[in-house]
């Protein structure tokens, strides 16, 4: 949550007894803490003034509120510029490759931007694209020896899924997914300066490809989501910027892929860890889409968002004022007893589910449908071609990321 000083505070500097989201034990299993703060102080002040809020019906609160819009994180990096053994390195690519992003737009912007979006979403054929990725990544893994969750299907599932639909060439898979892995934790807070510069050359390099191919559309128009999006720019009453539209192809591109592959990695370690669950589901496969369902509330693809208060505003009798930064714990109020029955327990049969994995409110991820496509096809393709394969939990690594929450390696063994 790297935000300006005029946005709030690094999330680094606000720890407390209560948030400490930065230690070995709570990066790995932010569960228990989250527990605590739901019991101690669910809108919980850090020192520096800014807000936790973890239960769940506050959560829907902040995120419906009017009074609480979205923060401009992009803006960070708009004026930033880093010395790398005497070089200045201006961070400016890293502004142009977000600053259109739907999670940062407000009203009207954010609006109007969306609408261009949802226009031309029922149009693609998701079903059919990820039908065929799946066919070719079961293909190699039968091969495999030797399969890692994320490495052979979690992550090339949905890079090679959103790059057809966007039309971008498969010559720059491997690319592709360097670029969106680099940029989805673009606003992880506490990145290191190396971590920055990898960012912001990934960021430099995927703005030039993806200019070259609203180029080379523009020279041969082709039915895909960039032929689309330039379709509709033209149509709409007020244009998109081109670099506007470059920026939001970016957002789309990560969006699309990183929430579909820690929904999956996700979602196969929870079956794993129990047991009785996956043999459930694999006895009942019409219990698929609760189960997609119930992945996404047990561990949440995304764990945090931030908001910032436009005036002053009462949460559960505490007055968060206007200019103060909230961290909106999606994870957090995902677990909330209060909202639902044995919250820390994967009950694929789960029927009151209203989970927040995907937000709530006008800023509701607009990938979600695609997010839940690719699981509900991938999820039975797993079970019944692979169905003696388990993640080896006690060799899984989790990615450092805090607001994503993911596993970098998932080895699997056979059971």
């Amino acid at each position: 949550m790297n935000a300006p000083a005029s946005q709030g505070t690094l999330m680094g500097k606000g720890l407390s007894t209560l948030w400490a989201p930065f230690s070995p034990i709570n990066r790995i299993n932010p569960y228990p803490m989250y527990r605590s703060l739901r019991e101690l102080d669910p809108v919980h002040q850090l020192k520096t003034g800014d807000w936790v809020v973890s239960r769940y019906a506050d959560v829907c609160t902040v995120l419906m509120d009017k009074r609480i819009d979205v923060i401009d994180m992009p803006s960070y990096f708009r004026d930033k510029t880093l010395t790398v053994n005497d070089t200045a390195i201006e961070m400016y690519p890293t502004y142009q490759a977000s600053y259109n992003w739907l999670l940062y737009l407000r009203r009207p912007m954010h609006g109007r931007t969306r609408e261009m979006v949802m226009k031309i979403w029922p149009s693609l054929n998701f079903a059919e694209c990820v039908q065929a990725v799946l066919a070719e990544l079961t293909a190699e893994m039968a091969r495999k020896t030797a399969i890692d969750l994320i490495d052979d299907f979690a992550k090339p599932l949905p890079v090679r899924v959103i790059s057809r639909l966007m039309g971008f060439p498969d010559s720059h898979i491997e690319q592709l997914k360097h670029w969106g892995e680099r940029l989805a934790t673009v606003f992880e807070p506490m990145l290191t300066q190396t971590e920055m510069v990898e960012i912001n050359q990934a960021a430099s390099d995927f703005l030039v490809f993806i200019d070259d191919c609203l180029t080379a559309h523009e020279q041969k128009p082709v039915d895909t989501m960039i032929g689309k999006l330039l379709a509709q720019r033209s149509a709409d009453g007020q244009p998109m910027d081109r670099d506007d539209l470059i920026s939001l192809i970016a957002n789309l591109f990560v969006a699309g892929e990183e929430t579909t592959r820690n929904l999956i990695g996700n979602g196969f370690a929870a079956l794993t860890a129990y047991p009785d669950q996956y043999e459930l589901l694999r006895n009942q496969p019409e219990l698929l889409k609760p189960a997609v369902e119930e992945m996404l509330r047990y561990d949440s693809p995304v764990q945090i968002t931030s908001r910032i208060a436009l005036e002053d505003v009462e949460i559960s009798g505490q007055t968060i004022r206007a200019g103060e930064q909230i961290y909106v714990c999606l994870g957090s109020a995902n677990r909330d007893e209060r909202q639902f029955e044995a919250a820390d327990r994967l009950e694929i049969t789960r029927v009151k589910n209203k989970h927040l994995a995907f937000g709530y409110g006008s800023h509701f991820c607009l990938g979600a449908n695609l997010a839940r496509m690719q699981a509900m096809q991938a999820f039975p393709v797993l079970i019944q071609q692979f169905p003696d394969l388990r993640a080896d939990l006690s060799k899984a690594v989790q990615r450092k990321n805090l607001l994503l929450r993911g596993f970098g390696t998932l080895p699997t063994v056979r059971v």
